[in-house]
């Protein structure tokens, strides 16, 4: 068998795989393949002649629908965009409508009181409901409370509570949560009931760490000298117990007026003490002026005055021979004596008009007091407690009466300051008596400040004296200003004031 020369058509060499091909020839057996294929070709043709028309029809219609499609997509879109610019206009150019709420208290309309309902239109477009642009008003009333239930069952009783602890614990330096040590809070519900945070009972626990140490600061500069303490021993007073024992710790400082570092334990140097007393304290009768039932004491002749630094009553007395006199006890019977008769003649009554008045001095401690000695009247007296430091210190009318019943007395810079009978303000610390505006502790100059403000400033029977750390409150009278309050520092400032223009203000 020979292969033709020339192929008619593609065909696989042998070997390979073969392609789909729709119309393969196959060599028909009986040696009519050439007609068969002629009579299947010229079949395929006449139907594809008869397709070819139904194709362009369908085709046509196809692009006719599409044509169609596309200008009715492009006038919906036209449509739409003119509707919202429209509906945009409209919108900006109406009034929005704006609804207010306010609650109603109970009144004639709503007994139970309700809410009010306001709409309108914001006409003036600040976004809120003015009153003038409210259109509707609508009020909604709460309704009346209805009547009580019946009261309930008794519920079943509840379980005992659990109390709540908390503990702390101190974490020790290098612990590894605290490295620097610190505070371990921890709290639960005790639930055994056993008063002890046990650990299974710890619901919650808190860490407060302690921070670095910092590094060491600049050393300071050396400290002054410090004062020596001093302990001081002496026996209680008599008059509180007779066998005992005072202890007086202190420090050798110089605090307040004493002398620093001169090894004497002053009163202003003492911090602390201790008393002993080694039977019950003392009590009873200290003093019997007048022997048997005779009183040696009245309402007037019944002044005194405690001496504290010398432990000392200082006391107006009668024994019924000397009359009323000036008398001292250490508060034991045995010491209780006449210290001085100021008037042979009579009575003195000292303290009858203004009573006894100590004051602390830089030396000595001194008693004040007014009496009458029989010659010069009724004059301020002072004593120490010994009879040759009791003394006179006025004399301003010979036999006349120095004081008189209204004079006043006050303690003022380790002194005190009274008014006589002239009226004038007077200061004395027992050696120096002057006028108070002359006092020794003002200066030169501030005293003739003095003398041109203060010569009109006289005592009245109803002046008052309040001694402060900064000086002297007074009231007094004068000339231009009637019965007026005054101040005057420790240093002479002389400070008054006309609380009442048209008369005194009688502070």
């Amino acid at each position: 068998m020979t292969n033709p020369h020339i192929q008619d058509r593609q065909a696989p060499i042998a070997g390979e795989p073969a392609t789909a091909q729709p119309y393969k020839n196959i060599p028909p057996i009986n040696g009519n393949r050439a007609n068969r294929s002629h009579s299947s070709e010229n079949q395929q043709s006449t139907d594809e002649t008869k397709q070819k028309p139904r194709r362009k029809y369908l085709v046509f219609f196809q692009v006719i629908i599409l044509v169609l499609a596309l200008a009715m997509s492009t006038y919906s879109i036209l449509l739409t965009d003119s509707l919202e610019g429209k509906e945009g206009n409209s919108i900006s150019e109406g009034n929005e409508v704006l609804v207010r709420t306010e609650g109603r208290d109970a009144d004639h309309i709503c007994s139970e009181g309700g809410a009010d309902i306001f709409i309108g239109n914001d006409s003036n477009k600040n976004g809120i409901l003015d009153e003038s642009e409210v259109t509707s008003t609508t009020r909604i009333c709460h309704g009346q409370e209805g009547l009580s239930g019946p009261q309930g069952a008794t519920g079943p009783n509840g379980l005992s509570g659990v109390s709540s602890m908390i503990e702390t614990q101190e974490i020790e330096y290098g612990n590894i949560t605290c490295n620097y040590g610190g505070l371990l809070i921890q709290s639960g519900l005790d639930n055994n009931s056993n008063d002890i945070l046990d650990q299974e009972e710890v619901t919650d626990q808190e860490f407060l760490c302690d921070g670095s140490i910092g590094s060491d600061g600049i050393n300071g500069l050396n400290g002054t000298q410090g004062a020596p303490a001093l302990v001081k021993k002496s026996d209680p007073p008599a008059y509180l117990c007779s066998n005992g024992v005072i202890l007086e710790f202190g420090v050798d400082d110089g605090i307040g007026q004493a002398v620093a570092m001169d090894g004497i334990l002053q009163p202003e140097e003492v911090r602390e003490n201790l008393k002993i007393c080694s039977q019950p304290l003392n009590s009873g009768l200290i003093s019997d002026f007048s022997t048997g039932i005779t009183n040696g004491m009245n309402t007037a002749c019944d002044s005194m005055n405690w001496m504290e630094s010398k432990s000392m009553l200082f006391s107006a007395g009668s024994d019924g021979v000397n009359g009323c006199e000036l008398w001292t006890s250490m508060a034991t019977l045995s010491s209780t004596s006449l210290l001085i008769d100021i008037n042979p003649s009579g009575d003195s009554t000292p303290g009858l008009w203004m009573g006894m008045q100590e004051t602390i001095g830089d030396e000595n401690d001194l008693v004040f007091f007014d009496a009458d000695d029989g010659v010069n009247g009724r004059e301020m007296w002072v004593s120490d407690g010994t009879v040759i430091g009791t003394q006179r210190i006025t004399s301003l009318n010979g036999a006349g009466d120095g004081l008189k019943i209204s004079s006043k007395m006050s303690p003022w810079m380790n002194g005190i300051v009274f008014s006589d009978v002239e009226n004038n303000f007077i200061w004395s610390n027992g050696s120096i008596t002057v006028e108070l505006f002359d006092a020794p502790f003002f200066s030169t100059s501030m005293q003739l400040i003095l003398d041109s403000t203060a010569s009109d400033i006289t005592a009245h029977s109803l002046t008052k004296l309040w001694p402060v750390d900064t000086g002297l409150w007074f009231s007094a009278a004068t000339i231009a200003e009637d019965f007026e309050m005054h101040h005057i520092s420790n240093n002479g400032v002389l400070t008054s004031w006309n609380l009442n223009s048209l008369e005194g203000s009688l502070p």
